[in-house]
């Protein structure tokens, strides 16, 4: 009787598929109850934030902030890399995605929606891998569960919710390289620092402050610092060329915005830089950790806390000693009007970092307190877990049950069917007016042909002109350069009907409307559609 080869090879890759199912259940079954409840927990704060977050997804036009992003995918890759002002990995990728896929924003949205979600089970990952323990872990995962700026940011096409991911893989390879000393370690650190500062200008304060730790480290250790020296002139040259080539255009209106926006410590006098410090402080702090609004000395009480913590973590820890200098460099670099901070969005890269430093000082503290007892050991360790599981449960529903409610719709613009509307009311000779705000998504409708003029005057790095005769688009913001309201307004002197759009929840008044107003235009009819309005101007006779 014959042997079948072709059985004999399905009977070995059999055995070895039941064997490694068998290694994979040992291995599940070996961890200790604990363990694995706390996975359970991340699972279901994961699946909570997934949950909160998708209520973001849009069917309406993209917002402004998202459209001049959107609008690469509309221009030649050349044109394309002009636009992409402090994150251009992120944009090329993102553009990338757009180009592939369907015309819709909830396809646009799917890239940060994603890094948002796993944004959760990573800061339990790093959190542990810093050495604090599972809870410090879960309560680290459950504050970037339910911060309002990872839950809004998931669903904008923005690069804030790939920053927080980018600062944990930083903070680790960092930190593993530290660990071992090894070439190939801190070889690792150099690449992943360029490619993420590549794909986002925010890294730059988290590989400084992390280079600064290695370098520091290194001073101790000759043999280390052999290896340390040549491969942080290469992370540094690697660094310098993506600047040049990527972020040596960026517009100084992107400084003034800034600026005005309360986003630098000021440095004028002694009293502003205290009084900018602390508000710097607490707007970080309030935005990481949810906190609602408090009187000046509960602010300052709270703050003090958050640095006690932090500095009882850091206190002959040079496991810390990365993430403390982060901070120490993020505070310099607002200081100095290089990185806005304490403005809510550009901040989520710093989330790693507020949320390590407390919960190992906690940790800490709590340990010095029982320095002798046996704490929670044995069956009432797993009691503890187990109701802590629970607790999880039950508050991921009510998270859910919560944010559904006060978490904010993405503030989608529908411009096409304002478009429609207008057309369906225009007159022979009418005359388009739009808005300075609303300009990216209106040229992301026209879309076809798409005219793009570069050049430093705007905060993106470029503005959009209409192809359209009949419609004109303001350039500028008042922060930005050519900004003219008054010479736009007496060049629409030639009209009778004017139709300006807006869009009403970005500003109650701009330089732009109030100058046609001053030159006698009146609001003759209103249209309406989502996040967008258009006014019918007539002359004042």
């Amino acid at each position: 009787m014959g042997v079948n080869p072709r059985r004999g090879v399905t009977n070995v890759a059999e055995r070895q598929r039941r064997n490694l199912t068998d290694v994979w259940h040992r291995q599940v079954a070996d961890r200790p109850i604990e363990e694995r409840l706390a996975l359970l927990a991340v699972g279901i704060l994961t699946a909570a934030a997934a949950a909160i977050r998708g209520e973001g997804f849009s069917n309406l036009g993209l917002f402004r902030d998202d459209a001049w992003v959107a609008l690469s995918s509309r221009t030649g890759l050349g044109t394309a890399w002009h636009m992409w002002v402090t994150a251009p990995g992120f944009m090329f990728l993102e553009r990338t995605f757009i180009i592939v896929g369907p015309s819709a924003t909830w396809w646009d949205q799917i890239p940060p929606f994603v890094a948002g979600v796993l944004a959760v089970p990573v800061i339990y990952a790093v959190v542990r891998y810093f050495g604090i323990g599972r809870i410090g872990g879960l309560v680290g995962a459950l504050f970037v569960c339910v911060s309002p700026v990872c839950i809004t940011y998931s669903t904008r096409i923005k690069e804030y919710s790939l920053d927080l991911l980018l600062t944990c893989l930083l903070l680790v390879v960092v930190e593993q390289a530290r660990r071992t000393g090894g070439r190939r370690q801190i070889a690792i650190c150099a690449a992943v620092s360029v490619a993420a500062f590549l794909l986002s200008a925010s890294t730059a304060v988290v590989i400084v402050g992390a280079w600064l730790a290695l370098g520091l480290l290194g001073l101790r250790d000759r043999s280390t610092r052999g290896t340390l020296v040549p491969l942080g002139a290469i992370a540094t040259a690697g660094c310098a060329v993506v600047a040049v080539i990527f972020y040596g255009h960026i517009s100084p209106a992107l400084n003034r915005f800034w600026s005005e926006n309360s986003g630098f410590i000021q440095r004028g006098s002694a009293s502003q830089f205290v009084t900018s410090l602390h508000h710097t402080a607490w707007s970080l702090l309030s935005g990481t950790f949810d906190l609602p609004g408090f009187s000046t000395a509960e602010e300052v009480l709270i703050i003090a806390v958050w640095l006690a913590l932090s500095s009882v973590s850091l206190y002959r820890n040079r496991i810390l000693l990365a993430p403390g200098l982060v901070v120490l460099v993020a505070v310099i670099g607002s200081a100095a009007h290089v990185m806005p901070l304490g403005t809510g969005r550009t901040d989520e890269y710093l989330y790693p970092v507020l949320l390590v430093l407390p919960l190992a000082g906690g940790s800490r503290v709590i340990q010095a307190a029982s320095p002798h007892a046996e704490v929670l050991r044995g069956q009432a360790r797993r009691a503890v877990m187990v109701a802590l599981a629970t607790v999880a449960t039950v508050l991921s529903f009510l998270i859910i049950d919560h944010e559904a409610t006060v978490t904010p719709a993405y503030p989608g613009v529908g411009v096409q069917q304002l478009a429609a509307e207008i057309s369906q009311n225009e007159k022979p000779g009418d005359h388009i007016f739009v808005n300075e705000l609303m300009r990216y998504p209106w040229a992301l409708y026209e879309s076809h042909p798409l005219r793009i003029e570069l050049g430093q005057d705007w905060s993106t790095g470029f503005t959009v002109v209409s192809t359209d005769p009949s419609v004109f688009i303001d350039p500028s913001e008042d922060y930005e350069g050519d900004q003219h309201p008054v010479q736009w307004a007496k060049e629409m002197n030639r009209y009778t009907r004017l139709w300006y759009v807006w869009s009403p929840p970005l500003g109650v008044f701009t330089f732009s409307y109030g100058a046609l107003l001053g030159d006698g235009w009146h609001v003759a009819q209103t249209l309406t559609a989502p996040g967008c309005e258009a006014y019918l101007l007539v002359r004042t006779k």
